[in-house]
């Protein structure tokens, strides 16, 4: 009976967990999800990549996603910003974004400026 009980709760978090996610994914504006489908989005992510095939971390890993340095937040302005874009893996992508975006429930921090970025530990550019 304890089994189903454990079980019957892993599987009431797991839902919960979706459904947050789900919500999560929900309160991002309409309109910065409509500039990710912009054409000018495509064609300068597909710059990006053609820019910078390698992993701006340095990884050796071919680049996959285009990375905003500086999150945009909704900004367009910081969105387009050819500057504030890098290509790199989606696992470098992902573990950057988690680090200093908030991203995994983490505190929201502010990147180092790069004089003080350490090359194993900092690893994006800009």
């Amino acid at each position: 009976m304890k089994n189903r009980i454990q079980r019957q709760g892993f599987l009431n978090h797991s839902a919960r967990a979706t459904q947050e996610k789900k919500m999560r994914l929900q309160s991002r504006t309409d309109s910065v999800q409509q500039l990710y489908k912009t054409e000018a989005w495509r064609t300068l992510k597909r710059l990006v990549l053609l820019e910078q095939p390698m992993c701006a971390c340095g990884c050796g890993g071919r680049s996959t996603v285009v990375d905003h340095i500086r999150p945009h937040r909704g900004d367009s302005a910081l969105f387009f910003d050819r500057g504030n874009l890098q290509g790199m893996t989606k696992i470098c992508h992902d573990r950057k974004t988690a680090k200093y975006d908030g991203g995994f429930g983490n505190e929201v921090t502010e990147a180092p400026k790069a004089e003080e970025r350490k090359p194993d530990t900092d690893y994006w550019i800009v």
